[in-house]
């Protein structure tokens, strides 16, 4: 073996002396306490920004962005905004600018306005002029209904009352939105009866026995 090169480190840590230890110990806390004071500079420059009236937020990501390729951080902004168009969520008043087919409203399931198409002109058009086939949600529906029954789970979850439904009454999102919010009532009462119930057990098993007694 060459002079001068460390030996192998065993699995074990067995040939890792208490030098070598306190050495690397007091190197890595030294390393620490320049990141955590660096760490506190950044977050008071963040803080004074705050106080001037700059988005802190929104400052933090520039200095994250402005550190990434330019062509990777275009990349991702493009597709960024195009999917909140779909969510119908557009980022400023040029929301038009990000769909298919060359910017044509209609293939990115918008109308000749730009906003969301009716969504019960969608189903008259999935169910046909003449109503004989079968009514088949479009995009934007099926997401909404998505939407509704996930926000139903949250509110369940949260003991709201189910009379807070935000939807039209009879509507499929009201339906939906009531589905999600039974399953996160039934998620809420099963993680409070859960640990009682365990804690019965593990009394029932240090208790005494009747025949002990």
């Amino acid at each position: 073996m060459p002079r001068g090169r460390p030996p192998k480190p065993k699995p074990d840590g067995t040939n890792v002396t208490s030098e070598t230890f306190l050495a690397l110990y007091d190197d890595a806390v030294d390393a620490k306490a320049v990141l955590d004071s660096a760490r506190g500079k950044y977050q008071a420059v963040i803080k004074r920004a705050g106080n001037l009236g700059i988005n802190a937020a929104a400052l933090k990501r520039a200095i994250a962005e402005a550190a990434r390729d330019r062509d990777k951080r275009e990349i991702d902004d493009r597709d960024f905004r195009r999917y909140m168009a779909w969510l119908s969520m557009p980022l400023g008043s040029q929301g038009d600018f990000f769909t298919e087919a060359g910017g044509d409203p209609e293939a990115n399931g918008q109308d000749e306005t730009g906003d969301p198409p009716d969504p019960t002109e969608a189903g008259a058009e999935a169910s046909g002029e003449d109503g004989e086939d079968e009514e088949r949600p479009s995009d934007p529906r099926r997401h909404a209904f998505r939407v509704a029954y996930r926000d139903g789970v949250t509110a369940g979850r949260a003991g709201s009352n189910p009379d807070s439904n935000p939807h039209a009454p009879g509507s499929e999102e009201a339906q939906n939105w009531r589905s999600g919010w039974s399953e996160g009532q039934s998620e809420k009462v099963h993680a409070e009866i859960a640990p009682t119930a365990r804690r019965g057990r593990q009394q029932q098993a240090v208790a005494p026995s009747s025949e002990a007694i």
